[in-house]
């Protein structure tokens, strides 16, 4: 299912609740997507971007990327998030900072090359600098690449910002097929999270009364289902269950 008929599906929910249509403009995922994602950039007209990355997804994702923009004559940037002392990159404030002090006014848009913790980064410096960004995920890990909620660390505290969602998804898919098998495993777990998450989303509608859309269950379900039939390919590291973790 694309985008447009998610859109279609939505528009004609009768449930009574107010509805947003998604403002995604592209979605794809292939072994060739470094030159579907320069083709989209050369159609936004702009000439220069911010790539956020840490040392990890630098490596995977960073050369392939930046040799298709420069062959069409974009000027591209890197900004590398540091790790704390026990080797981990967090969604903070010391990150967000970092990337603010490089990104420049003449930034057309920013570019999120990771997983979980650079989305949401990205997000949050997108949102707050009014400059999109494109979604550029190297591994299958979590349900939220598409989403404009960010859960970031300030002051000790982990608080969700409601923010953007990206303008664009490109996924290498060559990429998300080596990922880790931590991350594959974790992004299997936010899926199998939608069978409780359902269950209570129901129960909280029946029980107080909050707002419930049967679409959005539906797609939720749908994509929960094509993911658990996938189980046996994904636990293989077979190409076709990794891609359908991913689109799910």
């Amino acid at each position: 299912m694309n985008l447009e008929q998610i859109n279609e599906r939505v528009h004609a929910c009768d449930c009574g609740n107010p509805h947003h249509i998604i403002t995604i403009e592209r979605i794809v995922a292939s072994e060739h997507v470094w030159h579907e994602l320069a083709t989209f950039v050369y159609e936004k007209s702009w000439s220069r971007l911010l790539v956020i990355a840490d040392s990890n997804t630098e490596h995977v994702g960073f050369l392939p990327l930046r040799e298709a923009l420069t062959g069409i004559g974009i000027d591209v940037s890197l900004v590398s998030l540091q790790a704390d002392d026990q080797g981990d990159v967090l969604a903070e404030e010391r990150a967000i900072v970092q990337v603010l002090l490089h990104q420049e006014s003449t930034v057309d848009a920013l570019i999120a090359l990771g997983a979980g913790t650079i989305h949401d980064v990205t997000r949050f410096c997108a949102a707050k600098t009014k400059v999109p960004f494109i979604s550029v995920p190297t591994a299958p890990s979590v349900d939220g690449f598409t989403s404009k909620g960010a859960p970031l660390i300030v002051r000790g505290k982990k608080i969700t910002y409601q923010l953007v969602s990206p303008m664009a998804v490109f996924v290498p898919s060559q990429v998300i097929r080596k990922a880790p098998d931590a991350l594959i495993a974790a992004g299997v777990g936010d899926m199998l999270g939608k069978y409780t998450s359902l269950l209570d989303w129901q129960f909280g509608a029946y029980d107080g009364g909050e707002p419930f859309c049967p679409v959005a269950a539906s797609l939720t379900e749908q994509a929960l289902q094509s993911c658990v039939d996938a189980l046996p390919d994904i636990y293989k590291r077979d190409a076709d269950g990794l891609d359908q973790l991913m689109e799910s």
